[in-house]
C-alpha cells in the first residue's frame, strides 16, 4: 500500500529528517519551505507558476466536504 505525506521541520533538521527517511527506505525530497502565516503557496512547473493565498487554501480545505454534501443534496432534491 502506498501513500503520501507532507512533513514539516525546522531548516536545521532537514538533513537529519532526510537521512531518517533514507534509513527506512522511504523516498523523500524537499518540496519547499514554510513561510509566515497568511503567506502564499507557489507551485512552479515547466510552463507556469500557480499561486494561492493561505486563506484561499484554508477555505478550500475546510469547505470541500460541506460543498460536496450540498451538491449531493441538490442532486437528490432534483431527482438525480
Amino acid at each position: 500500500d502506498t501513500g503520501r505525506v507532507v512533513v514539516s521541520c525546522r531548516p536545521a533538521d532537514r538533513d537529519a529528517l532526510l537521512a531518517l527517511a533514507r534509513g527506512h527506505g522511504v523516498p523523500a525530497l524537499v518540496a519547499g519551505t514554510v513561510g509566515a502565516g497568511g503567506g502564499r503557496l507557489a507551485i512552479s512547473t515547466g510552463r507556469a507558476t500557480y499561486t494561492w493565498s493561505a486563506p484561499e487554501l484554508r477555505t478550500a480545505y475546510f469547505e470541500a466536504i460541506p460543498l460536496r454534501m450540498r451538491a449531493v443534496a441538490t442532486d437528490r432534491d432534483a431527482g438525480a
